[in-house]
Parts: structure tokens; C-alpha cells; sequence
């Protein structure tokens, strides 16, 4: 975690706590920049990561504030950028389960245009292919298909396959993510997928393509994640 996570975190967490209330002003950048001993780079990099997640206003020439909602019992709005269980019971029941991670195919192959087009991959290149699901106790509530450039990740295995793409990508391989582009749309599900999420014929999935960067603009990552699309839906702060 970046130090400006960091600091957003614990901001977050006073907020949560109700430490920090609604219509509450935050200190200065300076104020913040000398509690926390960081630039105001630093600073900078907290409030628009706090402004992106939702919990703060800012008004020119008088500072930030809580938004209202940000510390509220009831925190659906404060869920953001994140694919969220909107079915209450279902939400409650899984909320304390382990969530496990099952890899259902582990291969190299070459992948098809529109993949080698988004990784940046002539047409004889090969990729790492991974199909995989997440599952709670309740069953089976996402589908990853996970392309890998093979020039990229050497030494890429299948327990990497079972756990944190990401922290293979920068803790084994030593890369800095930089962005990750998604798009989401809805899309109807193979019998395959339907076996497997065990959802009635005619249920739409929730699809989210991903295309991951490393720092340098190097895509490393194409991903499409296939969500249950009668429990899950995503949620967005936009800040104008």
C-alpha cells in the first residue's frame, strides 16, 4: 500500500468511526501535510483519492468537507468504483464467508484478435490463459477468464493462477501497476457458466472487461469477469 493510501485509509476510517462527521471540515494541506510528515504531493494524491471515493466535497476558497452521507449507518453510497452484492440476504449471508478461488483451466495459448489487440500482441504471440471462479460457501458467484502476455510473466504457475494476479505482477516480477481500464456491460451466459453459477436459462451475467497497465503504458493483464448478474451490480462515484 502507497503511503497516500495509507493516509486516505485512516481518514476514512476517522470518518467512519465518527471521528470526522458530516459537514465536518478537514484540516488544511499543510494541517495534513504536518500530521502525516508527507509532501503536499502527497496531500494531493489523499484528497483525490478521498474525493474519488465519495467521502468529500471540496469548495473552493473554503476547504473539504464530509459529505453527508460518507459516515451514515446505512453506507450504500459508500460503496464505490467496486462490484457490490446488492441482494440484502444473500449480501448478509456471505459477508463473513472465506472467499475461495477455483481454477478451472491453467494453459498457453493464442489468443484471439481482439485479446492481442488490447495487450498490444502481434497475432503469434502467446499468452498465459487462466479460467477460473470465486466461490463462498453459498456457491459460485464469479467467472475470470485471465490472459497473461508469456513474454511479460516469466515464471508465471498455477498457484499464481490461484491467488492475487497483482501481487505476482509486482511483488515476483518487481513491475508498478499504473491504471486499469474496465468496461462493463451485460451479456448472456454459456451453459457452462450457467452450470457453474448455478442461475435459471435466460439470467444475465454482469461483465466487466479489464485491461491492466504497468506504469511504463505496458498492458499486462486482459481479463473478462463474469458476475452473477441477479445479485451483483457496480457502483460509481463520478466528481464534477
Amino acid at each position: 500500500m502507497y503511503k497516500y493510501e495509507e493516509i486516505a485509509e485512516d481518514i476514512e476510517n476517522a470518518i467512519r468511526e465518527g471521528a470526522l462527521k458530516a459537514y465536518d471540515q478537514l484540516p488544511t494541506v499543510k494541517e495534513l501535510c504536518e500530521t502525516y510528515n508527507v509532501s503536499k504531493s502527497t496531500i494531493t494524491q489523499v484528497i483525490n483519492e478521498l474525493s474519488a471515493r465519495g467521502l468529500i466535497a471540496r469548495r473552493r476558497g473554503s476547504g473539504m468537507f464530509v459529505k453527508s452521507f460518507a459516515n451514515e449507518a446505512d453506507d450504500y453510497w459508500s460503496k464505490y468504483n467496486q462490484i457490490i452484492n446488492y441482494t440484502e440476504e444473500t449480501a448478509r449471508s456471505e459477508a463473513d464467508q472465506p472467499i475461495t478461488i477455483e481454477v478451472y483451466d491453467f494453459t498457453v495459448v493464442q489468443p484471439e484478435a481482439a485479446v492481442c489487440q488490447a495487450l498490444d500482441l502481434d497475432r503469434k504471440s502467446f499468452t498465459y490463459f487462466v479460467t477460473r471462479g470465486r466461490k463462498t460457501e453459498t456457491g459460485t458467484f464469479l467467472i475470470e477468464y485471465i490472459y497473461v502476455p508469456l513474454e511479460l510473466a516469466a515464471g508465471f504457475k498455477y498457484d499464481h493462477a490461484n491467488g492475487a494476479i497483482h501481487t505476482f505482477i509486482e511483488d515476483n516480477l518487481g513491475l508498478k501497476i499504473g491504471s486499469i481500464h474496465r468496461a462493463i456491460r451485460a451479456v448472456m451466459p454459456t451453459t457452462e457458466e450457467r452450470a457453474r453459477l448455478q442461475i435459471a436459462y435466460g439470467t444475465p451475467l454482469l461483465e466487466i472487461e479489464q485491461v491492466g497497465f504497468l506504469a511504463d503504458g505496458r498492458p499486462f493483464e486482459y481479463i473478462l469477469s463474469h458476475y452473477r448478474g441477479d445479485r451483483y451490480e457496480f457502483r460509481t462515484v463520478d466528481n464534477l
